[in-house]
Parts: C-alpha cells; structure tokens; sequence
C-alpha cells in the first residue's frame, strides 16, 4: 500500500503574533502562537492560540519536581494565561540536554500536575553536544520519550503498536506520587545512556568534535545509507510496510457541513479533554541529524498525535546550534525542503512559520504557500512573519 500527496488535506500557514499591543488580536480568528513569559497578562484571543512556553521555565531541571518549584509556579501562571485567553494549548521543549533527559520522567510528572486537562504540545529541541553524542537518532529519543509518558500517563495512544514495553518496566505500579516510577525509569534510561556514551566516546569522539564543517558532519554509516530520491520521493509518500499506520489514523474526512479549514482544525484541536501531543520542529530536526526522508518518516509515525508543525529553514549544517531562517531561504541547509513542503502541506496541520532575523515580505510567502498549495492565513499587523 502507498499514501499517494493528493489524498491528504491541505495544512494551514500561519505565524507568531507580537505581543505588544495584546489588543490588536482580538480580531485573529485563525490559529496562531504567542512566546509568553510567566507574566503575560490574558487578552481577548480565539480558542487556538499556541502559548509557547518561555525558555527559563525548564521543566526538565534538576528541582522542578519540587513541591514548590519556580516551574510549578511558572506553569501555573500558564495555566491561568490560557484559561483567561480560552486556549487549551501550551507548548513546552522537551529535554534538550543529556541533565535534562535524566530527568524527563520527573519532568513529565511535573507537567502532570500543573496542566490537568490541558492540551501539552512537545516539541523536540535541538540537542545539546552531550545529548547528541548520547542518542543514536531521534528514533530512539522519541521511543524513550513515548514510553516514559505512557507509563506515567497511561495513555496508550502516545506509543506506536509497534513498540514492546518489557515486562519489568510495565509491571512497575505507581506509587502515591509517581517517585517510585520516575525513580525507575532515570535509572533505567540513564543505565542505557552510561553504556551508549561509553561506546560512542570509543568509537565517535572523533568525527563528533565541532572542529569544521567537515569533521563535524561525519554520519555512521547506517545514516550516510539513507540517501534522497527525489524521484521515488515525488511519487509516493511512504511504503507502508516501513510506516504501518492503521484506518483510523490515515483517514480524514470532510462532511458536508464541516468543509471549512477552520472547522477542521477547530475539531481537531478540540476533540479530546488534554493530553499529550508532539510538535516537530523541521529546523530543530535537521539539527539532529534528519534528513528530509527522516523527517518524513517521523512525522509520519507520530502524525495522530500531531496537530502543530514548526516549519522553519535552518541556515546551520546538521549537528549544530539550529538558526532559523525562512523555509524557502537560499541559506537553508535541509536538502529537498521543497518536497517537505509539498508533503507537510497535505497533513490538514496547523504549521508555524516562527520570527526569524531575516528579512522576507508578505508576497513571499503568499508565494510559498501557493506553489506548495498551503492555506496561508490572513495578513494582519500583529503577525510576525519575517
């Protein structure tokens, strides 16, 4: 079985919104994302705002499970942010750090306790070096991250069909405030991280020192045979037997009376009571050594739990500090970014196109979004697109 471009729905084009002069959104009636700090006042917004997290609330530190951490109070302040602006949806970075990953399941506790009942939106970061010489490939980042937030959440959705839990991670209870699971669990996955780093500090400390471009891009062989086929690629999405996904999660329908985008994405966004979701980001992917098939692959993967796409060029070489730049820039360094496009803009997502310091027009991306047939929001002046 192939998923062939054309079956799927068109995704939406929209950007961050400027925060001050909070008024001026009152008239946005389509998604879109505000970076807010723990301080933000509510104002009068739509039901889909993204509230992005600001980066000093870092739930993934050492003392945020703490009873009265500066992160519960901060996430509290979120909390009442998006209740007073009507949104469910909050976005918080995963661990991007191998400090933070150790500390993912107390971190996911944390976001348990403070943000009942709302949407999480997870985005992966761009790792640091030490997570980086750690993890194999987002992969096996995103195994641990679905597995460590079933068991915490019990919610199956989050774990592919695919993935065995083994039977002394699930038969590990709860106790009455989760210590003894996310005890477990640090110490299970930093035990695979100790043995991991131990083997590629032997065999990749070379090739993974930031001395040029050159030394620094050196792939394992299992990612160098990777290779895009631009060709295959511009026929067919994905082969099924690579990517097994069931009915349910392929199939969207448009009803008569719910053909507009904005239906579709209300009722995507709103069809649950909260939980978990993940938000890739294209530049932060490139970042961690995904090329275009990867992405593709992983966003296929995890599409049912997807809703918002961060859709940003990076002018940096893989394995480096991510810089964001427009998606159709000359300096992005993801290779076929135009196939990406075409397949991300018939996912029926919410894409982000997020602030960056180069300068485009508004023509521009209305071009972007009619060659590559996305639905670009209305202009307004709060909207942050270049």
């Amino acid at each position: 079985m192939m998923i062939i471009l054309e079956q799927m729905e068109s995704s939406l084009l929209t950007f961050n919104c400027s925060l001050n002069t909070p008024k001026n959104l009152a008239t946005i009636t389509a998604p879109y994302q505000i970076l807010a700090t723990p301080k933000t006042k509510p104002f009068e917004a739509n039901s889909q705002v993204l509230i992005h997290v600001y980066y000093t609330t870092r739930v993934f530190s050492d003392d945020a499970i703490e009873p009265r951490s500066y992160v519960r109070n901060y996430l509290q302040n979120y909390r009442e942010l998006a209740i007073g602006i009507g949104t469910k949806n909050i976005l918080i970075h995963l661990p991007a750090t191998l400090n933070e990953f150790k500390n993912l399941g107390k971190g996911i506790k944390v976001m348990v306790d403070e943000l009942s009942g709302f949407n999480i939106h997870l985005e992966i970061p761009s790792w640091s070096a030490d997570l980086r010489k750690t993890m194999k490939n987002v992969d096996e980042y995103m195994e641990v991250i679905e597995r460590t937030l079933m068991e915490i959440t019990n919610d199956e959705s989050l774990v592919d069909s695919s993935l065995k839990i083994t039977n002394d991670r699930t038969s590990m209870k709860k106790s009455t405030d989760g210590s003894l699971l996310m005890k477990n669990i640090d110490e299970t996955l930093m035990k695979n991280i100790s043995e991991r780093t131990s083997l590629k500090t032997l065999v990749d400390s070379s090739s993974m020192k930031d001395t040029d471009e050159d030394s620094s891009m050196k792939i394992t062989s299992e990612r160098t045979s990777m290779k895009d086929n631009d060709e295959t690629l511009m026929k067919t999405l994905v082969d099924s037997s690579s990517v097994k996904i069931t009915s349910e999660r392929t199939s969207v329908k448009n009803d008569s009376d719910e053909s507009s985008l904005k239906t579709l994405v209300d009722s995507s966004l709103m069809k649950d009571n909260g939980g978990f979701h993940f938000v890739p980001d294209t530049a932060h992917l490139h970042a961690n050594g995904c090329n275009t098939n990867d992405m593709i692959r992983i966003i296929e993967k995890y599409k049912h739990k997807i809703q918002y796409i961060h859709l940003n060029g990076n002018k940096q070489a893989m394995f480096r500090s991510d810089n964001h730049v427009p998606i159709f820039s000359v300096e992005n360094k993801i290779n076929n970014w135009e196939f990406l496009s075409e397949y991300i803009s018939k996912l029926n997502k919410i894409c982000i196109a997020e602030i960056t310091k180069e300068g485009c027009s508004w023509k521009d991306w209305e071009d972007y979004a009619k060659k590559y047939k996305f639905e670009l929001v209305k202009r307004h002046k709060a909207m942050r697109h270049q």
